[in-house]
């Protein structure tokens, strides 16, 4: 799967001015206010970051996807937020690709065995390196689970951010607010080629953070009609127990 996925690299990029002569995407408000959203309180709440660093492109997405989760698990277990390392996952995850693509299972399976480093430890470069083992772990989660379908995924929201693949289209680049539908989003696990993470819902939409940083969107959100985009056909919840790495 792509930028995120491992079947296949996700080329999808944003326009570094999307209000110059493109279209801007504006959707139908959701239905009714959020049943979960995982952004509140926004003082616990990580914030969105950008997988492409200047001009280096990093099909990342994947990392970010899985990381945002746990972020969010640790952030509620420590009483504030500390950015984990992308890089890390980025350089370290035997079964992934680095930049060019990788799994959010994969990704999850790592943090759980071995841990994962503070961002700060390990700053992201968007490019892959060699792995630096000298870099100690910082915490690590008690597991994860796959799930599919759109009621597993609104009932495990409950407790647990949610990683996802989806398909996404060109025109993404320039959505702004309101619920996003494309005829041209396919709705197959096949098709998949971004990792994203599900952070809440509306009766009709999914509450969707992206690896585009904070500009995109809703701050980095995105509102996706439910059933379509293939989300929900490939998912993951985060476990605890949350713990520091001694």
């Amino acid at each position: 799967m792509g930028n995120g996925m491992s079947r296949r690299r996700h080329n999808l990029r944003m326009n570094p001015n999307p209000n110059e002569g493109v279209p801007m995407i504006f959707g139908s408000s959701p239905i009714g206010d959020p049943i979960t959203d995982w952004r509140i309180p926004a003082r616990l709440y990580p914030p969105a970051e950008h997988q492409d660093q200047g001009d280096k492109k990093c099909g990342s997405c994947w990392a970010f996807a899985a990381l945002g989760a746990v972020e969010m698990h640790w952030a509620i277990e420590m009483d504030r937020v500390i950015m984990l390392s992308k890089q890390d996952l980025v350089d370290c995850v035997p079964e992934a690709k680095g930049c060019e693509s990788g799994d959010i299972e994969k990704a999850l399976l790592h943090v759980k065995t071995f841990g994962v480093s503070r961002a700060e430890d390990y700053p992201y470069v968007a490019e892959t390196q060699d792995c630096n083992s000298d870099i100690p772990g910082y915490m690590t989660i008690g597991g994860y689970d796959r799930i599919k379908g759109d009621k597993a995924v609104a009932a495990a929201l409950d407790w647990t951010p949610v990683p996802a693949g989806v398909h996404l289209t060109q025109e993404l680049q320039f959505y702004v607010s309101g619920v996003f539908e494309s005829e041209g989003c396919s709705n197959s696990y096949r098709h998949m080629n971004h990792a994203v993470t599900i952070v809440g819902h509306y009766e009709d939409a999914w509450i969707v953070r992206n690896s585009w940083g904070p500009s995109f969107g809703l701050q980095g959100h995105y509102l996706l009609k439910k059933g379509t985009c293939a989300a929900g056909k490939y998912c993951m919840t985060v476990k605890g127990p949350f713990k520091v790495l001694e």
